[in-house]
């Protein structure tokens, strides 16, 4: 089933050009709060296909990876590639495209008991804050940035929902109390997942495990 609001969160970085650095929204928040954030490697509120995607993973920020990414922001592709990702249509990157996004985001797909290159066209990633730090610090601002704002408005409003109805798999692996949920080891609904994780989001081997990796196996099967 089609979310009619999945718009809301693709319209708010929609026509962002992929040269900048935040989005237009934060720029007063961020001038204003000093922060830890390396906005100079882009923004990367989200990534693989938003539109279509089967199976959503919540994380809390992209990390910060020294000079790789300083140095993929200021190629054009690198640009091409941030706002491509943005437009909500594209599939989590392979190795050619990010090789160091196409190991980290792998690694994670991989518990789920599937082949990540298999799966590319069906699971989304999303972050509350857009921006890359090496550790994250920067907790007042989640609440502050409009970004983020309309990352959380859409997720409870929508996206939750439907996890909720069966429509669509959300499993969060960072974070949850920053993301409205409480980590417990059986689904809210019908296949709203916040299950309990060690700090690099890899989940404790249990029930949950189990659950989770079964419902993301049966909607990328769909």
């Amino acid at each position: 089933m089609r979310d009619d609001r999945m718009h809301d969160i693709i319209d708010f970085w929609s026509g962002v050009p992929g040269s900048f650095q935040i989005h237009p929204r934060d720029g007063k928040v961020l001038a204003r709060a000093k922060n830890q954030f390396r906005l100079e490697s882009g923004p990367n509120p989200y990534f693989g296909p938003l539109r279509s995607a089967k199976v959503f993973v919540l994380y809390l920020s992209p990390g910060f990876r020294d000079d790789y990414d300083l140095s993929f922001f200021q190629l054009e592709s690198g640009q091409s590639y941030l706002f491509s990702q943005r437009e909500g249509n594209a599939c989590l990157p392979s190795s050619a495209d990010h090789e160091r996004t196409y190991t980290w985001w792998s690694a994670r797909v991989r518990q789920f008991g599937v082949d990540p290159d298999s799966v590319r066209d069906g699971v989304a990633f999303l972050n509350i804050g857009a921006y890359r730090s090496k550790s994250f610090n920067d907790w007042p601002l989640l609440a502050a940035l409009p970004s983020s704002r309309a990352m959380l408005d859409w997720a409870q409003s929508s996206l939750f929902r439907r996890a909720e109805l069966g429509e669509c798999v959300v499993v969060c692996l960072r974070s949850a109390r920053h993301w409205g949920l409480s980590v417990q080891e059986v689904p809210f609904g019908e296949a709203l997942f916040a299950p309990p994780v060690g700090m690099s989001g890899f989940m404790h081997n249990g029930p949950a495990r189990a659950l989770v990796g079964a419902a993301v196996r049966r909607a990328l099967s769909k």
